[in-house]
């Protein structure tokens, strides 16, 4: 998984997918000089890790690219993901849910006799 404003970036280039390296071109040109490294960073981070193509650069600036497979779907399988982990923590709350009834159950059981 990546970090929430790498994120943010990946999904506004999925959002605008015919045309993503335009956006990464305005993203940069609106940027600070700190901003602008942050900014690099997150874009290496997310062709290094697959989720866009290598992408071509004219004057410094992003001018051809390719999403993905990985970055159409990453937000897809985060998703699915999430549902998995919860589905995980309902099944360990019921489990501990009957396993406390169990013993709660013995308890009193144990207290009539």
């Amino acid at each position: 998984m990546i970090d929430k404003e790498t994120e943010e970036i990946l999904q506004k280039c999925i959002q605008n997918a015919e045309n993503y390296p335009q956006v990464l071109r305005d993203m940069l040109e609106k940027c600070s000089p700190d901003e602008e490294d942050v900014l690099r960073s997150q874009i290496k981070l997310l062709i290094e890790e697959g989720y866009l193509s290598k992408i071509q650069w004219a004057s410094n600036l992003p001018y051809y690219g390719r999403i993905e497979q990985k970055g159409r779907m990453y937000f897809i399988n985060k998703e699915k993901q999430r549902k998995h982990e919860m589905k995980k923590t309902v099944i360990e709350w019921v489990r501990y849910g009957i396993t406390t009834i169990i013993a709660l159950a013995a308890l009193i059981i144990s207290i009539i006799k």
